[in-house]
């Protein structure tokens, strides 16, 4: 109801209690993406900056990444369904966590499901945000996947709205037409 945010062994450990207790037919994990965004890597151009962030992606690697797989093959093994959602291009797709993942990756272009953002002019416009939806369940993978026909021009995800706030956190929450159709 209220997501699970927390790293530390014993909320991992509750969680899975619960999933024991409750067995839902659907888990959707979406882990913090931040660590793995290749975006991330343009402000590690320092020697320093290259060795704090292999630390941050090590540390939630093994507090997060691990345990995002150990629910997923959990659910898939019970005969239940799973999905972990992440950006297309984020670099956590190729870790020992996430690699040999079975399922369907699902590309999500997000504009297709209504994403929008405020460009520099002041204008709302569409956010392509490519996004990729590991699922075990082929309906979803078939009836989610939405690819952007380039009809139209994308506000760009780096950079700021007015009044120097990020537009990335701002493209981190679902629109209600993708929830909805999740």
């Amino acid at each position: 109801e209220n997501g699970w945010e927390d790293g530390r062994r014993k909320t991992r450990v509750k969680f899975l209690n619960k999933l024991d207790q409750a067995r839902p037919d659907d888990v959707l994990i979406s882990p913090v993406c931040g660590p793995w965004s290749t975006i991330q890597e343009l402000s590690a151009l320092t020697e320093a900056g290259r060795e704090d962030l292999v630390r941050k992606r090590n540390w939630h690697h093994e507090n997060f990444l691990k345990f995002t797989r150990k629910i997923y093959d959990k659910q898939r093994r019970e005969g239940r369904r799973a999905h972990i959602e992440h950006p297309w291009s984020a670099r956590s797709w190729r870790t020992k966590a996430f690699s040999g993942l079975c399922g369907y990756p699902t590309l999500v272009h997000q504009c297709q499901y209504g994403l929008t953002s405020i460009d520099t002019s002041g204008n709302t416009g569409p956010v392509k945000k490519a996004t990729c939806l590991m699922t075990t369940k082929y309906s979803l993978h078939l009836g989610l996947r939405a690819k952007c026909p380039g009809d139209h021009v994308h506000v760009p995800l780096d950079g700021t709205l007015p009044g120097g706030v990020s537009r990335t956190p701002a493209a981190e929450h679902y629109s209600c037409l993708l929830a909805r159709r999740l």
